[in-house]
């Protein structure tokens, strides 16, 4: 056998397979109340394949689902949002618990977002630069050192100093915070040294 006649029968289906899907279009413009019906059928009857096609499609095009998603979502703007706060009506103690749970298993992640978001509020509203970073970055970069008055600081009670405070325009970078002890940090308060 040459590769002409083994191409020749996958040319033959691939053509049978075109004739056939522009047929399928063609009925479901005609009949879609049945192709609804079958669809639904289906999709009742295989939900793991259903379920592993619409998988495949995503990852082939995740642009295009999303895309998909938010045409959908500002079509149905009402319907998306009487959905989401039903929802969060039926399901608010679930989500209570389950934040009481993750703040008693982790307090210091807490104390630390709640800090970060503090930072970044501030820095918003005084229209500055803010840049991410944790509070033992510093730490361990001055060496627990206070940068007012050159003493060393307790690892547990530390403020972090702005250079230049925010409120002065001062931006919320690495460059510009500093390890100082509370009391010196409080003296200082708004000034630049």
């Amino acid at each position: 056998m040459n590769r002409a006649e083994l191409v020749k029968p996958r040319q033959d289906m691939d053509k049978k397979r075109a004739r056939n899907r522009v047929y399928m279009s063609r009925w479901r413009l005609e009949h879609p109340e049945e192709a609804k019906a079958r669809n639904k059928a289906y999709r009742e009857a295989y939900p793991e394949k259903v379920a592993a096609g619409k998988k495949r499609c995503y990852e082939r095009n995740p642009s295009l689902y999303i895309a998909l998603r938010e045409k959908w979502k500002t079509a149905n703007r009402a319907k998306h949002d009487a959905y989401h706060k039903q929802y969060r009506q039926d399901e608010w103690k679930r989500f209570a618990e389950a934040n009481k749970r993750y703040r008693q298993r982790n307090p210091d992640k807490v104390l630390r977002d709640i800090r970060l978001g503090n930072y970044r509020r501030r820095a918003r509203m005084a229209g500055v630069e803010f840049e991410y970073f944790l509070r033992e970055e510093i730490f361990l970069r001055d060496n627990g050192i206070c940068w007012i008055c050159g003493l060393k600081v307790d690892e547990s009670h530390w403020h972090l100093d702005h250079k230049i405070p925010v409120v002065k325009g001062g931006p919320h970078t690495r460059s510009n915070v500093a390890v100082s002890h509370p009391t010196c940090n409080n003296r200082k308060h708004a000034k630049i040294l």
